[in-house]
């Protein structure tokens, strides 16, 4: 029976605990350091310290609404003095936070400015273009115009270059036929001169070898 009260005491604390228990997130006021106990009271053992500004998440309270059973950002769980824990970040932390917000806001002010100088000389840039193209466009279509108006006559080239081509191609084929025959006539010419010299070089030989034996009659005498 002994053992059963202490297991009673131990439940009945646990549920009182538990009648105001809720999560929340609080911040260590401006105070340096606050204790973070085992228990709900002074008297337990200190097991870490919690600093301004830290920010730790309520877990319950106690039937007196003086402590807190808290846990901390790296998930370490104790009890503390809920009067020095505020809903609000602390003026510390709030500083920082304002200081980074401001960096931030400043690194993009000057993206910003950078960014907005290069729009502008893009914008320059883009205007000059503008006017180049503005005039190129003034000068094709004045082309445009006269190849348009000279678009009319552009069947009857072609068609003309087409003819010339096939007179041109006829020409070609005409002096080719000629060079040919050119080619043939000189080439009996050829052979003709070279039986012609031949025939006289054969004449001049037997000629050469037939006159030596050929004598004068001599008169008879009844001529004398």
């Amino acid at each position: 029976m002994n053992r059963t009260i202490p297991s009673i005491l131990i439940a009945f604390l646990t549920v009182l605990y538990a009648i105001n228990s809720f999560a929340e997130d609080r911040y260590v006021t401006d105070l340096l350091k606050l204790n973070l106990r085992t228990g709900a009271s002074s008297q337990h053992k200190i097991i870490n310290q919690l600093r301004s500004g830290d920010k730790v998440e309520i877990l319950a309270t106690d039937s007196g609404g003086e402590f807190a059973r808290v846990r901390t950002s790296k998930g370490q769980e104790g009890w503390t003095l809920i009067g020095y824990l505020q809903k609000k970040p602390t003026a510390k932390v709030l500083l920082a936070s304002t200081s980074q917000k401001l960096q931030i806001a400043q690194k993009k002010l000057q993206t910003t400015s950078t960014s907005n100088q290069q729009l502008t000389t893009e914008n320059k840039k883009l205007l000059t273009e503008n006017k180049a193209l503005f005039s190129e466009n003034e000068i094709l279509t004045e082309e445009y115009t006269q190849l348009k108006s000279l678009s009319g006559n552009a069947v009857n080239i072609s068609r003309k270059n087409r003819e010339l081509l096939e007179q041109n191609n006829l020409q070609k084929n005409e002096l080719e036929m000629q060079s040919t025959e050119v080619s043939r006539l000189q080439e009996r010419i050829s052979s003709d001169q070279f039986y012609m010299g031949a025939g006289a070089i054969l004449i001049g030989l037997i000629l050469g070898l037939v006159l030596p034996h050929v004598r004068p009659r001599q008169k008879s005498a009844e001529w004398a």
